[in-house]
């Protein structure tokens, strides 16, 4: 007797994709995020440099060095 393979059903693959995309959503960085991370950005009237930037003052004038 050859048995019967059971499938699975579109609902069900649908239902694990959207499982996975809701898990990636919720446990990645996206790049925007990243963004004020890495790169200075405003934060109200201040201009923040992040700590891992490698802008340093040198005297009186502040070096950007990236």
């Amino acid at each position: 007797m050859a048995s019967k393979i059971k499938g699975i059903k579109w609902a069900q693959v649908l239902t694990l994709m959207s499982a996975i995309a809701e898990t990636i959503e919720s446990t990645c960085v996206k790049k925007s995020d990243l963004d004020n991370y890495v790169n200075p950005h405003f934060d109200g009237d201040a201009l923040v440099f992040p700590a891992q930037n490698a802008a340093h003052f040198d005297g009186d004038a502040l070096v950007l060095t990236e």
